[in-house]
């Protein structure tokens, strides 16, 4: 299987290590305490531990993006405070992705973000948060991906996982 297939598939379950996170966390409207933030941080070292031990395909890859898709360019992410090219490029990619669409959807306590605040944020946190390939990328393929956003959030959705 290509990559990019396995990718794709990985991205659909990468972040299953939310199942952890009780529902009063994870959706309150509030800013999370410390002790609430902790528990939070757990999802990506629960999700590598549930998608290693599975013997698929793509759980290898989806493992990493899960344990990584929160490690910062810089340093400063967790749970492991990876750097740069530390971080699975796979990781890096749905890093990227997973901010674009968490910041695109309206969240307890917060309304989505324009797409043109969305870019704005991503490239101040080129080398900083992101992997400036990664980035540089994304930006280079903006304006379709700012066409599937407009389109509906359900189609979106069917369209990324099918």
């Amino acid at each position: 299987m290509k990559y990019c297939s396995r990718l794709e598939q990985a991205a659909r379950i990468y972040d299953i290590g939310n199942i952890i996170i009780c529902s009063d966390v994870y959706e309150k409207d509030e800013k999370l305490s410390f002790e609430e933030f902790e528990i939070v941080k757990e999802h990506t070292r629960a999700g590598y531990d549930i998608l290693i031990a599975q013997n698929f395909l793509t759980t290898d890859i989806a493992a990493v993006i899960s344990a990584e898709h929160h490690e910062w360019w810089n340093g400063g992410g967790y749970p492991r405070c990876l750097k740069e090219k530390q971080i699975d490029i796979s990781a890096a990619i749905v890093a990227v992705a997973d901010t674009v669409g968490a910041l695109y959807r309206e969240r307890p306590g917060r309304k989505a973000w324009e797409y043109k605040k969305i870019l704005d944020y991503i490239k101040t946190r080129s080398k900083i948060q992101f992997n400036p390939d990664v980035v540089e990328v994304f930006l280079i393929n903006q304006k379709i991906i700012g066409e599937i956003l407009r389109t509906d959030l359900e189609a979106i959705e069917n369209k990324w996982y099918e």
